[in-house]
């Protein structure tokens, strides 16, 4: 081990290495085993790269950097991603270089600034983006990646949930799409795509876009299936999943993507710990109304040893698996005795917060996670008995979600539907919870189809709404509402498990056969 530990860390040796393709899963491996020895292999190969090409300006340099940068981002060690293909970024910017490769060392330290959150050094890379761009535009430049210059836009923009912004340059990248580009930036602009489709809730695109990219991102992997390109893929397919109602079928596909990760990584791996909080999410989804959270807090502890490990105590993505246990210790505070109850409130109630604070500072108060926050604490105040609290945490969240993403967004109606339950049965507001209602039933049946799940709790609120204002015919109208929900749901979960598999080995669409379905679809088309 300790020979390895110093090839690894030897940027020449290295450098040699990052280009064999055909061995770059053992290499991933035998990287993050030297890591697990508390290593400095990752931070070495930085301060030896900046060494080399301090103030030079070297084409041969920057190419290395990029490949080393790609390869410590697939590896799991973003920080020291990021330092190389800043370095990359600087010295092109120090030096006054304009063209194509100063153009992707722009972009690439854009991407992984973007998702490490690193919203400053972001900002400041987007500009140079932008004026780079059109400096080339003026200089008659054609040979230009749009495609891939704009979903690189689109990721900064999802990363700081400007979705608008987002979906906006995923449309451009899309436009911009050609069989010219390398197989693996078709798959990433097509992921992109399809997950600012989903936030947009353009749900039939975005499966088609999600699952070109499994094939295309399959294709790719040949005689295995520990190629990164393709559990990442799998990620983006079980966030489609998760997001259009396909709970169960999300959380396989995450399982299945945890498994892959873990051989390749281990577990004292950022790329492990991202999978692990993404599927604590979706478990705490898919077991919220059986009340069995075990798995699911398993995997968020798992989550936040991993982000403790590696991360400042202040990044956001040690928030995101603190909002995601906070919200399981409240279920499991429900259905404990008081003592017990009363320490996981007080739990949660830290946790949700710190992420609150976080939030505040990275995005702003006009921010959608920063509004989910509101609404987490809210609904934590409500199981808490703080009622008029809850009251002004769910009408605060609902004012920034309507004011950023419109009055029929989905995470509107998922704030009213709060909301309504508060008034129903903790603070008997029974009219101002039957109109809330409504409004969440008008929303989910604009975006999803009469099976949606969401709608079982519209519907049972309703009953109890009627029941105590003693509307017998209204009462009557929503059981059966409800009865009829129920066999459309049995009959959507039946269909579930007839489609449980997705065929990873077929193959995939030309790009032109895709647009053409892509634009056939249309953009206002309900989900189910």
């Amino acid at each position: 081990m300790s020979v390895l530990r110093v090839e690894l860390s030897n940027l020449e040796i290295m450098s040699r290495l990052i280009h064999e393709v055909a061995m770059r899963r053992e290499l991933l491996r035998m990287f993050q085993a030297v890591m697990d020895h508390k290593n400095t292999a990752a931070s070495e190969l930085v301060r030896s790269f900046i060494l080399i090409n301090y103030n030079k300006l070297d084409e041969n340099i920057l190419t290395l950097g990029l490949k080393l940068g790609n390869f410590l981002e697939e590896a799991g060690w973003f920080s020291e991603a990021e330092g190389v293909l800043r370095s990359c970024r600087n010295i092109c910017k120090e030096n006054n270089l304009v063209n194509m490769l100063s153009l992707e060392c722009h972009c690439r330290a854009l991407h992984i600034q973007s998702i490490f959150y690193l919203f400053e050094a972001a900002d400041e890379s987007y500009k140079l983006c932008v004026d780079l761009m059109n400096k080339l535009e003026s200089s008659g430049v054609q040979s230009m990646n749009y495609a891939a210059l704009y979903s690189n836009f689109s990721v900064y923009y999802y990363c700081k949930s400007e979705y608008d912004m987002s979906f906006h340059w995923s449309l451009k990248a899309l436009e911009n799409l050609s069989e010219r580009l390398p197989r693996g930036v078709i798959v990433d602009i097509l992921c992109q795509a399809a997950k600012a489709h989903v936030i947009k809730r353009q749900l039939p695109k975005a499966e088609l876009l999600i699952q070109q990219a499994l094939y295309r991102s399959r294709e790719l992997c040949k005689e295995h299936i520990y190629h990164t390109k393709f559990i990442n893929t799998l990620l983006d397919y079980a966030f489609f999943l998760l997001n259009s109602d396909a709970v169960k079928r999300s959380v396989s596909v995450y399982q299945f993507a945890l498994k892959l990760k873990q051989v390749l990584f281990g577990h004292e791996n950022l790329q492990v710990a991202i999978a692990e909080d993404e599927l604590a999410y979706a478990l705490y989804v898919n077991e919220y109304s059986s009340g069995r959270f075990t798995e699911s807090k398993y995997h968020a502890e798992k989550a936040i040893r991993t982000f403790q490990n590696l991360l400042p105590d202040n990044h956001l993505l040690l928030t995101s698996a603190h909002r995601v246990k906070a919200l399981i210790l409240e279920e499991i505070a429900l259905d404990s005795n008081e003592q017990v109850s009363v320490q996981l409130y007080k739990e949660a109630e830290l946790l949700h917060q710190n992420a609150l604070v976080l939030s505040l500072q990275h995005f702003g108060e006009n921010n959608v996670q920063t509004a989910k926050h509101y609404g987490n604490i809210g609904r934590l105040y409500q199981s808490m008995q703080k009622y008029e609290e809850a009251e002004k945490m769910q009408l605060k969240a609902i004012a920034i979600k309507e004011k950023v993403l419109g009055k029929d967004d989905y995470e509107v109606g998922l704030s009213v539907g709060h909301l309504a339950s508060l008034y129903n049965y903790h603070m008997l507001e029974y009219h101002k919870a039957e109109k809330l209602y409504y409004r969440s039933i008008d929303i989910n049946l604009k975006l999803f189809s009469a099976s949606y799940s969401g709608l079982e709790y519209d519907y049972r609120g309703l009953i109890h709404v009627y029941e105590l204002l003693d509307n017998m015919d209204r009462m009557s109208e929503y059981t059966n509402k409800l009865s009829e929900w129920k066999i459309l749901r049995e009959t959507n979960d039946l269909n579930d498990r007839e489609m449980s598999g997705i065929d990873y080995a077929k193959p995939s669409l030309p790009l032109s056969q895709v647009m053409e379905k892509y634009h056939s679809m249309t953009s206002g088309a309900k989900w189910g």
